[in-house]
């Protein structure tokens, strides 16, 4: 791909993280090295969550599908038909990236890859249902990250051990927002986390129990899902720098 690095995300890694263009240069290189598939801003977009930040705002529909092919083996083909007076004319249709998420598990890849087919297919109220899943499974894989569940009182957090089975997503969710200034740099992202999941468990609940509701195109691509999915990222940096 020749596609060069936009030079507002340039410009806002430097900012932001306080370091030299040619070292960021270099590291989004190597990247681009090791997924030769991804954009350069793709790339840049991967470099920025290991270290906190989003360049999301700048990615083209060509940097998020690099991004959503990330250790996908399928491929996408959207035949849409036209029918006129006298014949159905059918016409390939590039797929689009609802969400990505970079991730080395292979079941939580495997999921974002299931939101965006569904999405491609149409298929709004399972995407929905689905990116609920997501966001739910994150937010323990966080706590569960943050209080081992070896303590008793960790596992209390996310685990009902009376009932076998995780919390319900609203008091998993408190529990996280509780817990928040615990988090040191990440405080405010735990917040914003809180307030955009909390909407979302909420509504895609009634949806999952709903016999009637069907999630529409323009509700799905307005639920803020990918800034929930960045959020989670950027806390999971914290996690990775205390690990250290």
């Amino acid at each position: 791909m020749a596609q060069r690095l936009d030079p507002k995300i340039l410009d806002h890694l430097v900012d932001r993280l306080d370091l030299q263009k040619r070292g960021v240069q270099t590291r989004i290189s190597e990247i681009r090295a090791k997924q030769p598939s991804l954009t350069l801003n793709a790339a840049a977009s991967i470099f920025a969550r290991q270290r906190g930040t989003s360049v999301s705002r700048w990615l083209d529909e060509q940097d998020r599908l690099s991004l959503g092919g990330i250790g996908s083996s399928q491929q996408v083909v959207i035949v849409k038909s036209i029918t006129t007076k006298n014949k159905s004319v059918s016409r390939r249709l590039a797929p689009k990236t609802l969400v990505t998420y970079y991730t080395t598990d292979s079941f939580e890849q495997r999921h974002i890859e299931e939101i965006n087919l569904a999405y491609n297919a149409g298929c709004y109220t399972a995407a929905y249902v689905l990116c609920r899943k997501v966001i739910e499974n994150l937010i323990i894989g966080i706590l569960k990250r943050k209080y081992p569940p070896k303590n008793p009182k960790n596992l209390n957090l996310y685990y009902d051990r009376n009932a076998g089975r995780f919390k319900d997503f609203s008091e998993i969710l408190k529990n996280l927002y509780d817990k928040r200034s615990q988090f040191l740099t990440a405080t405010g992202q735990v917040h914003r986390l809180y307030s955009l999941s909390k909407a979302f468990a909420k509504d895609a609940n009634n949806k999952t129990h709903s016999l009637f509701h069907i999630a529409t195109k323009p509700e799905l691509e307005q639920s803020r899902i990918q800034e929930i999915l960045d959020l989670v990222g950027t806390i999971h940096k914290e996690l990775d720098t205390q690990k250290l």
